[in-house]
């Protein structure tokens, strides 16, 4: 197993080494069919999801920048972290259920000014009623190739932008590399 997981009704679900790298492989084959290049910057928020998994993984697969936003942040928050990294393109699930409360989380990007949007369908039955023209369904999204080679990148390159908490102004960005998590573990 890849990813453990709570599944429905108290259950524990597993994903696997091999489904995981090939999900991430649609991913990565989804962005580069919607125009997205080595190095563009592509926000991910998201709860900790398998799907916000293989996004991170896709993203870095092929070659572009993950760009991570809570997805607690009100909609100015998230269009400030976009405008900072230059997003393209943003990951985000319909709905979030936190505490009994169904959370519209797609719809902070209605508020604010954003980038397209792939929006995935929460397990709890969503409200993708209506999706601004651009966006796009993750169902859609996805292409049904699941190999990707890697794009191979220097060991500086940006592979993520994290942000510090803004407590004391503006926040900012932190890029990390591709070597930042070995330096970490």
């Amino acid at each position: 197993p890849a990813l453990v997981f709570p599944g429905p009704n108290g259950t524990v679900d597993t994903l696997s080494v091999r489904a995981l790298q090939e999900l991430s492989a649609r991913v990565a084959n989804g962005l580069r069919d919607i125009g997205m290049n080595t190095g563009d910057a592509v926000a991910v928020v998201m709860p900790m999801t398998v799907e916000s998994v293989a996004i991170y993984l896709g993203i870095v697969l092929a070659g572009c920048v993950v760009v991570s936003i809570s997805d607690s942040f009100a909609a100015e928050q998230i269009r400030k972290r976009c405008a900072a990294t230059d997003v393209k393109l943003v990951f985000t699930q319909d709905v979030v259920s936190r505490s009994g409360k169904r959370i519209p989380l797609y719809a902070r990007f209605l508020e604010a000014p954003a980038p397209r949007v792939v929006v995935v369908e929460s397990e709890s039955g969503g409200e993708m009623n209506a999706l601004r023209p651009d966006d796009v369904r993750w169902t859609e999204f996805l292409p049904a190739e699941n190999v990707f080679a890697p794009v191979m990148l220097g060991p500086d390159r940006p592979s993520n932008y994290l942000f510090s908490s803004g407590t004391t102004g503006e926040p900012k960005v932190i890029p990390w590399s591709h070597t930042t998590p070995i330096k970490c573990a």
